[in-house]
């Protein structure tokens, strides 16, 4: 047959292909460390199209009754809404993925950053992802502590309910990440990665804080 037409050399190709490449798949794997992580790809969505945000509002809650409980039933498509920040409430457009989705948002609602929007009879969105809560606190506009009211506010739109210590860490994070940033502009060659500031923003993106 022609497989006992190959020679050894034949055969052992691909394990030298594989040998040759090694090092570019290793330089690859380096720079992709991130890679199983879809909340990364969502953060650099996020930081690449703000402030193109949707909030999402979300209805009651409903419960469904169960043997010995009840447990909390996701709100259909139909009865969550969405608002432009000027232009009021827009829609979700039929050919979107996220037209006929489940909502999963927190209580209370969230944000999507929206990469098309579109106006017909309705102002449709066309595209949307979901932005984690970290993203915009890191990759978002001004952000502001109110101390009293325990909450943190960006561009006085956006604001979420925690405690005042950690505005006041995100806040000195960025202004560390952009320091980083002025110095990897003087030096190109300069390795982000072995940064421990890079380090607490990779873990509290990947995590999203939980």
């Amino acid at each position: 047959s022609n497989y006992n037409n190959y020679s050894k050399n034949d055969l052992n190709a691909p394990h030298n292909t594989v040998s040759n490449l090694s090092p570019v798949e290793a330089a690859i794997r380096s720079v992709n460390l991130c890679a199983e992580n879809a909340r990364y790809l969502k953060a650099a969505i996020c930081a690449g199209f703000y402030p193109s945000l949707i909030k999402v509002h979300l209805p009651k809650s409903k419960f469904k009754a169960v043997e010995g409980g009840a447990f909390e039933v996701n709100p259909q498509a139909k009865e969550v809404k969405f608002f432009d920040r000027y232009k009021g409430r827009v829609f979700m457009h039929p050919g979107s993925v996220n037209f006929a989705a489940d909502a999963p948002f927190p209580a209370g609602g969230g944000w999507m950053v929206q990469t098309q929007m579109v106006e017909t009879s309705k102002v449709f969105v066309r595209e949307a992802s979901q932005a984690p809560v970290y993203a915009l606190l890191m990759f978002g506009g001004d952000l502001k502590v109110d101390h009293e009211e325990k909450r943190i506010m960006i561009d006085e739109w956006i604001q979420f309910r925690a405690p005042p210590s950690v505005g006041v860490l995100i806040r000195e994070l960025r202004k560390e990440m952009d320091h980083l940033l002025m110095d990897k502009l003087k030096h190109p060659m300069m390795d982000l990665s072995i940064s421990p500031v890079i380090g607490v923003a990779l873990d509290l993106l990947g995590t999203d804080g939980n």
